[in-house]
């Protein structure tokens, strides 16, 4: 590394640079070895009182730490609303009619894998009442469930209108059914889109042979984290 230099001034800054690297040198390595062996060197080097202080600083310094990272990780919670019916008789007379419309629809479900037939209903601002239900295939990913079937028949059909209200009913064949039928999360994230871009939201009425119906006035209750890009 060293080498004959006949200037002195390029030779003096030459040794200077030797000397100043060498320094960072030893400086990180010493760093890095005290980071690790810490304890182990302060036991050795250190006077007992002088070490106490300086260890208790140091658990000071980490508990700030940890204190400062649980402030910024706070719990935070969700509030749903939603109400529920013992029967249909406890609804609007529109709500009422709506849900006898998907309950119809119902009866007339192409369901022959799963044996649970759904119907939907969907009431546009005009009044117009547009209903499906779920179609099944043989290659199951292929069927589509009610609430769809009748979302996307009304917006074909009334591109302009808004969807005031949507009714799910649901009436399997082959057992008894002991609770309302909700959306599920594809159904649920397609409304979301509708109320989202005709910036009105959609009650939801969910029902079936059991006799409770569960209300909600938007669908952000039953999805409130919905995909967004």
């Amino acid at each position: 590394m060293y080498f004959l230099i006949k200037n002195a001034k390029i030779q003096f800054f030459f040794e200077l640079w030797v000397i100043i690297s060498k320094f960072f040198i030893y400086f990180f390595t010493l760093s890095s070895i005290f980071s690790i062996y810490r304890r182990r060197i302060l036991s050795f080097y250190l006077p007992y009182h002088l070490k106490k202080i300086f260890l208790q600083q140091y658990s000071h310094f980490l508990c700030v730490n940890k204190k400062q990272t649980r402030l910024s990780l706070r719990d935070k919670s969700i509030e749903i609303k939603y109400t529920v019916f013992p029967d249909t008789t406890e609804l609007s007379l529109e709500n009422r009619r709506l849900m006898e419309k998907a309950q119809e629809a119902s009866f007339s479900a192409y369901a022959p894998y799963s044996k649970f037939r759904v119907g939907a209903a969907v009431l546009l601002d005009s009044g117009v009442v547009v209903v499906g239900n779920n179609q099944e295939n043989v290659s199951y990913p292929e069927g589509l469930c009610a609430e769809r079937v009748a979302v996307f028949a009304a917006m074909a059909q009334y591109p302009q209108e808004k969807i005031k209200t949507i009714a799910i009913y649901g009436n399997p064949t082959d057992y008894e059914l002991n609770h309302f039928v909700t959306p599920c999360g594809a159904c649920r994230q397609v409304l979301m889109e509708y109320e989202q871009r005709n910036n009105s939201n959609i009650c939801v009425l969910c029902g079936g042979t059991a006799g409770e119906i569960l209300t909600v006035e938007s669908i952000k209750q039953l999805l409130p984290f919905s995909f967004k890009m």
